[in-house]
């Protein structure tokens, strides 16, 4: 692994990325889960003009962004992985935010 910031592209995607700890297993996810997911929501809410909320149908018809990155993990390991969906530039617009706190 490279440790300086650069472009990377299919060919340096990590054949294992590593998760932390486990996954979730609350009776809320496992609902959602059981679900496909079909209940759940997105509200941006707090420091904001306009409060939103987003269903699961119409997070994915908004404009998809990714990018291949290579992320560093504070317990000793690295990885390259390829990210997708939607840009928190994306949610700014309707809810009003800045982006700064």
């Amino acid at each position: 692994m490279d440790s300086t910031p650069g472009e990377y592209t299919e060919k340096d995607i990590s054949p294992y990325f590593w998760h932390n700890r486990q996954y979730p297993d609350s009776d809320e996810y496992k609902a959602l889960f059981d679900g496909d997911f079909a209940e759940y929501g997105l509200r941006i809410n707090g420091v904001v003009d306009n409060p939103v909320e987003f269903s699961l149908a119409e997070l994915r018809s908004l404009s998809h962004h990714e990018q291949i990155t290579q992320h560093f993990y504070v317990q000793d390991w690295s990885g390259v992985a390829k990210w997708g969906g939607v840009s928190m530039q994306t949610f700014n617009r309707p809810s009003g935010s800045d982006g700064d706190p």
